[in-house]
């Protein structure tokens, strides 16, 4: 332990054997007991080590059991550490996760009492072969988040006591090969966001004991297997995103808790009792061909019910819905569901989502759905003055008849009201000048408004007035957000997509809630930017700067500029790898959207841009690549936090001005929330591997 204090000086360790000599009681020092000062753990996780020399030292330690060094700047695992620490009978954990570890996947030799081994949210590359067949006790593998390519690795114990292995968001192609079928001990399976293609072996039922099975995001086809009904420890399955065809077999949700399906091909019928075992909690079967009927009986501890973009047809069984006393989430939309809207739904307390757009629902609107108090989204159904926290009421596209209620302008919150495409009649009721309504499409309304002047008055209007009634307001985006953090600060809406970059949001589970699916946005739904567009009444998205189709009129509502992991400084991004700095998304700005823009409108940008806002949301991956990690990246020459602080670059030509010709409004935003988010995930990483996989 001397030694090894002695090396890590001069680091943010703070081991000094003077100040105190028992090294039991160091930081992120373990020993066994208070009697007996053998160390057993040593924990250096987030201390922003670069240097791995002192590694082989810490294999001096013969008593050793744990050891961390995740979330650090390590580049590579020393041989020296691999042969002396493989003689360590009793290491028995070994996590290098979250470091900047390159090249292939180590050989383990020795390391006799390995249990577990975390190298995920690396670098590492290529194939797996016998690298880790050695490795006779091995029950938990972690390799997610790394570049690894060629087929599923099968080679991992010579002794197959495999319990957990997770191997998502990597590269691995070819099928699933049926060996893995010979871990009999396995209770998690992770294979998401990978090329793996093929069927799934029918003899996974054989996994008695399986828990967790998560193919996600691959390019997987066939039907899926019967067999895994027969596992009965089976609790979420999903396969999401995928090409799977074919029915839903029955009986595979007996056992489950959480099922995914979503996003596939899958057809014929809902078997009638897929929803309605006991312990089933969350049902994602969207975008699919399934069609016939939803079943009637439903398990009472649904949570989340999503069956949209089907082909659902018939009537909802609200009778049965309405006793499902913890539902939240109720997504049917995009099918041809037929009938009235049952005033039962209105005893489904929990609601705080409920999605029916875009059926074939007809009949008035039930004044019991007033009892939904609890609700948040609520599409094509009946919102009442209880409801004050309702912002956007979207009942559109479906048949609709009778008067608009009046009690719709005393929603306090209430800013967007669409009623297009039904069959309504009367008058519309007097909103205030905050809500927008859209009733067109309704022949028996008989005021319906329209905005939009006529063509001869347009004719005679300057291009500052057109801007104003064309574009009404528009934004321009510029920024970025951090890869690391996950979520980041929800700027980037797809530009990374258009070029090589490790920098990427184009797959599951970003956008799963988004109306496009993965688009490049660092979110679930909708960005910061989005929804700012839904509060000015943007007519559509605002596109990405680097979409080859993002000119001529689609351009007049705003840009977006923004790419992910780019900061104030121009360096900031290359910890992360190809993005577009500040600097060249400005320049990106000046050089090709305002000459596009100008030749758009037909008139110079400064007559324009004074009608534009500028939204700006940059800061927070400058302290997470330079501040918070500045002992081991020495970005753009700058390592002190006051000069962090202080930086307002970022704000030069967006703030309206280049050498004085623009103008816009700005908006900036800075956040250090990708960082806060990042300690969360660690705390959650450092439980039980599967807390990640579990819904309380």
């Amino acid at each position: 332990m001397i030694n090894l204090s002695k090396s890590l000086n001069g680091t943010s360790i703070s081991w000094d054997i003077k100040k105190e000599p028992n090294p039991c009681l160091w930081k992120g020092v373990g020993c066994n007991s208070p009697s007996d000062s053998s160390v057993i753990q040593i924990s250096l996780s987030g201390v922003s080590l670069s240097s791995s020399d002192f590694l082989p030292l810490v294999c001096q330690i013969e008593s050793l059991r744990i050891l961390d060094v995740s979330d650090n700047h390590l580049s590579k695992i020393p041989s020296g550490f691999l042969s002396d620490c493989g003689k360590l009978d009793g290491l028995r954990l070994l996590n290098f996760s979250y470091n900047n570890l390159e090249g292939s996947l180590p050989v383990f030799v020795g390391f006799a009492g390995l249990e577990f081994l975390d190298l995920s949210h690396n670098r590492l590359s290529g194939a797996i072969d016998l690298e880790l067949d050695g490795l006779v006790g091995l029950r938990s593998l972690n390799l997610s988040l790394n570049n690894f390519t060629g087929s599923v690795p099968t080679r991992l114990g010579k002794s197959k006591v495999m319990k957990e292995l997770q191997l998502s968001m990597n590269k691995f192609h070819g099928i699933i090969p049926v060996d893995i079928v010979g871990y009999h001990n396995l209770t998690l399976i992770d294979f998401s966001a990978n090329n793996i293609s093929g069927s799934v072996p029918d003899r996974i039922g054989e996994l008695s004991i399986l828990e967790v099975l998560i193919l996600s995001s691959n390019s997987l086809s066939g039907e899926i297997p019967q067999s895994l009904s027969n596992i009965t420890s089976l609790t979420r399955f999903a396969a999401n995103s995928n090409k799977f065809n074919g029915p839903i077999p029955a009986g595979i949700a007996k056992h489950l808790r959480n099922l995914d399906l979503s996003y596939n091909t899958l057809s014929g019928s809902i078997p009638s009792d897929l929803l309605s075992p006991l312990n089933l909690q969350t049902v994602d079967l969207s975008n699919n061909r399934l069609n016939g009927s939803i079943p009637a009986a439903l398990s009472q501890s649904l949570v989340r019910l999503r069956l949209g973009s089907n082909s659902l047809d018939d009537v909802i069984p609200t009778a049965a819905i309405a006793e499902l006393k913890r539902l939240t989430y109720l997504e049917l939309e995009n099918n041809t569901l037929t009938g009235l809207i049952s005033p039962e739904l209105g005893y489904c307390q929990s609601l705080a989502l409920l999605n029916l757009a875009q059926n074939q629902l007809s009949g008035s609107l039930p004044m019991e759905l007033g009892k939904l108090s609890n609700l948040q989204v609520l599409k094509l159904e009946l919102n009442l003055a209880k409801l004050t926290g309702l912002e956007i009421l979207d009942l559109s596209n479906n048949k609709f008849s009778g008067e608009i209620p009046t009690f719709f302008t005393q929603l306090g919150s209430l800013t967007q009201l669409i009623l297009s495409n039904n069959q309504l009649s009367g008058e519309i009721p007097k909103f205030g000048s905050w809500v927008f309504v859209n009733a067109s499409g309704n022949e028996g309304l008989t005021n319906t408004n329209h905005t939009e002047p006529p063509k001869s008055e347009k004719a005679k209007m300057s291009c500052p007035e057109i801007i104003f009634l064309a574009v009404v307001a528009a934004v321009f985006a510029v920024g970025g957000f951090t890869i690391l953090a996950k979520l980041g600060c929800k700027w980037e809406n797809g530009n990374n997509n258009f070029f090589e970059s490790r920098v990427k949001a184009d797959y599951l589970p970003y956008g799963i809630d988004f109306p496009n699916g993965p688009s490049g946005r660092f979110t679930n739904g909708k960005n910061v930017v989005d929804l700012l567009g839904d509060q000015l009444k943007l007519p559509s998205f605002i596109p990405p700067s680097k979409d080859p189709s993002t000119k001529g009129s689609k351009i007049v509502h705003g840009v977006n500029h923004a790419s992910g992991s780019s900061g104030i400084l121009d360096d900031t991004g290359s910890v992360a790898g190809n993005v577009i700095n500040l600097s060249q998304q400005i320049r990106d700005f000046e050089e090709e959207t305002l000459p596009e823009l100008e030749a758009e409108l037909g008139c110079k940008s400064s007559e324009s841009l004074p009608s534009y806002l500028f939204v700006v949301g940059v800061g927070g991956n400058d302290y997470m690549f330079n501040y918070f990690a500045r002992n081991s990246h020495s970005l753009s020459g700058e390592g002190k936090s006051d000069d962090r602080d202080d930086d307002d670059g970022g704000d030069q030509n967006m703030n309206g001005k280049s050498d004085g010709e623009k103008e816009g409004r700005l908006f900036k935003s800075f956040s250090l929330e990708d960082y806060a988010w990042r300690v969360y995930h660690e705390r959650l990483f450092l439980k039980d591997p599967l807390d990640r996989y579990r819904f309380n």
